[in-house]
């Protein structure tokens, strides 16, 4: 019975610790094939978009998530962060897109 008291009071912790976990969200403006393209993709943002984007801002760093898609192969989403909150994601990628970039959207980062 107290084991069980034990289980129970320490998953709770972790229960209220990941509900307090802070959250960044990110920009994703595109997912390539390369590692490589994704870096180059990001450089061209800069350069394109150099009003918007900031080399030396802390939100505007290049930030590459890889993800295996089985048969598809492997893909590095370029997103562009880390922001505190969603809205700040959704002004950049609003921004952007006036600008005439094709696509983005604002991502919950892991």
């Amino acid at each position: 019975h107290r084991d069980l008291h034990t289980a129970y009071r320490r998953q709770r912790q972790m229960c209220i610790r990941d509900r307090f976990k802070k959250v960044y969200y990110g920009v994703q403006v595109s997912s390539v094939n390369s590692r490589l393209d994704a870096n180059k993709f990001y450089e061209g943002l800069l350069v394109n978009y150099g009003t918007l984007l900031n080399r030396n801002n802390n939100s505007h760093k290049n930030l590459i998530k890889q993800e295996n898609l089985g048969s598809l192969g492997t893909w590095y989403k370029l997103r562009i962060g880390p922001f505190d909150d969603r809205s700040e994601g959704k002004r950049l990628c609003s921004s952007m897109r006036d600008e005439g970039l094709e696509g983005c959207i604002v991502v919950e980062l892991e």
